[in-house]
């Protein structure tokens, strides 16, 4: 009887032991990991008042348990729910920070924050975009130069974009390689400050099989010096008023054609139907200024009689009051 008693006080004891043993395993392998974030990351660092900019969370569950994602900010709006919101700055200056919190609905959770300055910021500005030179013939090349400034000093990067032809390089001097066939080819340049400013540019370059008319420059005059003012990039008009632009051609003679565009209105001398913002003829011509408010590339080809064409831009910024003119 002793002996069966010490029997079964073993077997006890080695049951408890292997109950525990099963409790604790059960225990860990139940038990929740929280989630981590591994990236949080806003798509701009710096923000102008009233803009908005994206912003990704990348989490992950170590029990693959599916994650919630709610965001916090103390000043301004979040768009959407989800791992990518849209945040909308205020309208103060100053540094911001946008929390997430992510759970996994079991007690587990991460958090993270994002840093977004906001500040006010000034368009970068394109005082000219030329060509080394004046015509190039097919497949031949030339070096474009875009001068641009940024009054707040953030760094300016480029995207180039050629309609005909192919652009090699980066930053404000590309090199364009024109296309096989004769005609005009518009080369662009967006110049984009990093915080949502940007400004854009076009030229017009002549590719032909003999020299083209060159155009020499665009002379832009009125008689109310109170409504036009000049600047590097080009002028400012006050809306509703005209103003004087003289295309000055190279050794011009009579066979010259003078094709003028605002970017919606097309005028070739008399050559016109309905409402026209042009008036005039040939060479120099007479422009008014919309009643809206906002910029407006005036555009001329000179086409000679052998079918070769130049052209030549001017932009204007058009105020709608006149305190903006200064």
């Amino acid at each position: 009887m002793k002996s069966d008693f010490f029997e079964l006080k073993k077997w006890a004891c080695g049951f408890v032991v292997l109950l525990l043993i099963i409790l604790v395993i059960g225990g860990c392998a139940s038990a929740n990991q929280p989630p981590s974030i591994t990236s949080l990351k806003a798509k701009q660092d710096v923000l102008s008042p009233l803009s908005s900019c994206l912003i990704e969370c990348v989490a992950s569950d170590p029990d693959g348990d599916e994650l919630s994602y709610e965001w916090l900010t103390v000043s301004g709006d979040i768009d959407e729910e989800g791992a990518a919101v849209s945040w909308d700055a205020p309208e103060q200056e100053g540094i911001y920070n946008i929390m997430v919190k992510v759970t996994d609905n079991k007690g587990g959770e991460a958090t993270g924050f994002v840093a977004i300055t906001v500040k006010a910021n000034s368009s970068p500005v394109i005082n000219s975009l030329i060509a080394s030179v004046n015509w190039v013939p097919p497949l031949g090349i030339c070096n474009i130069t875009c001068d641009a400034v940024d009054l707040d000093g953030d760094d300016l990067s480029y995207e180039w974009i050629a309609e005909r032809g192919d652009i090699s390089g980066t930053g404000p001097v590309v090199t364009w390689t024109a296309p096989d066939r004769v005609g005009l080819s518009n080369i662009i340049v967006v110049v984009s400050d990093g915080i949502g400013g940007e400004m854009t540019r076009s030229l017009m370059i002549s590719v032909a099989l003999k020299a083209p008319p060159i155009i020499e420059r665009l002379v832009v005059t009125s008689e109310d010096a109170k409504i036009l003012k000049e600047y590097q990039w080009g002028y400012k008009i006050l809306k509703k008023r005209s103003c004087e632009i003289e295309c000055i051609v190279a050794g011009a003679d009579d066979e010259l054609v003078y094709e003028w565009s605002d970017g919606e209105d097309t005028y070739i001398e008399d050559c016109h139907c309905g409402e026209s913002p042009f008036s005039g003829e040939g060479a120099a011509i007479k422009w008014t200024a919309p009643d809206e408010g906002g910029e407006v590339t005036i555009t001329v080809i000179v086409y000679d009689a052998e079918g070769n064409m130049a052209s030549r831009n001017v932009v204007f910024n058009v105020e709608t009051c006149a305190s903006c003119m200064d």
